[in-house]
């Protein structure tokens, strides 16, 4: 197996880069996958670094770079052939959302909890931010019809958002944007709801908490109608989760060798 060539910068120094979450991905007419996701220049996970990491670099995890980066893949092309990105944004965020109805469909809009390194942070009221100094949100699109973001003050910081379609709406983008916000200097959050095109304005309501949540990741909304449906067919066509009884059907196929 011949392994691909190292990532070099102009003076031929090896760099590493940390690929983050996914934005979405699909795939073209042609037959070509787009796949968007952050890619971060350097170890984001820092309490982790590898053997060869110089000392004194981990200082380097406040001053990553997040880009959005959006790469074209052909499953044809030769093994080991070497893919370049064809856009890198200048935005440095993560924990990237769309409107879901669109997720392996062509879409267009993208909202990001961002890093904006121009706005001032309290660290004498706040301390060293956990989970990252995500002080903004953001709302993108690849058009670039839509590039805006909300600040909301020097002791805050956002978590993950998720997307709320408007109820009766198809229209990619119709809806809200709902996320916690993190109060940093009174040790609690807030819930904010947000017009998801027009992120600029702030929150079009917000539910104040009298206490302190943790960091998480990765909530969606879901329909109540969707539940409901889903209980029902439970119960009335598919029954109980039941265990496996064998593998399924490609584990049997691969290669003649199932695997978990």
């Amino acid at each position: 197996m011949v392994a691909p060539p190292p990532l070099v910068t102009s003076d031929a120094l090896t760099t590493s880069a940390f690929q983050g979450h996914t934005v979405s991905c699909y795939e073209t007419p042609e037959g070509k996958v787009v796949f968007d996701l952050t890619v971060a220049d350097g170890n984001v996970f820092f309490w982790w670094p590898s053997a060869d990491t110089p000392a004194g670099s981990v200082a380097k995890r406040n001053k990553l770079q997040n880009k959005t980066t959006r790469w074209i893949l052909d499953p044809v092309a030769p093994t080991n052939s070497w893919v370049d990105p064809v856009e890198e944004r200048a935005d440095s965020g993560e924990f990237s959302r769309i409107d879901d109805r669109f997720t392996t469909k062509t879409y267009n809009h993208y909202w990001q909890a961002v890093i904006d390194g121009s706005r001032p942070y309290d660290f004498l009221k706040c301390g060293s931010p956990a989970g990252g100094l995500f002080n903004t949100l953001g709302h993108f699109t690849w058009d670039n019809s839509a590039r805006e973001t909300f600040w909301a003050g020097p002791c805050a910081t956002f978590q993950e958002p998720a997307f709320i379609p408007r109820a009766g709406s198809t229209e990619e983008a119709d809806g809200y944007l709902v996320g916690l916000l993190n109060h940093l200097d009174e040790l609690r959050n807030d819930v904010c709801i947000f017009d998801a095109r027009k992120i600029a304005q702030g929150p079009i309501a917000v539910i104040h908490l009298p206490f302190k949540l943790r960091l998480g990741l990765h909530g969606n909304f879901v329909e109540q109608s969707e539940i409901d449906a889903w209980r029902e067919r439970r119960e009335k066509e598919l029954g109980p989760v039941k265990a496996a009884a064998e593998p399924l059907p490609w584990q049997k196929s691969a290669n003649g060798v199932a695997r978990c």
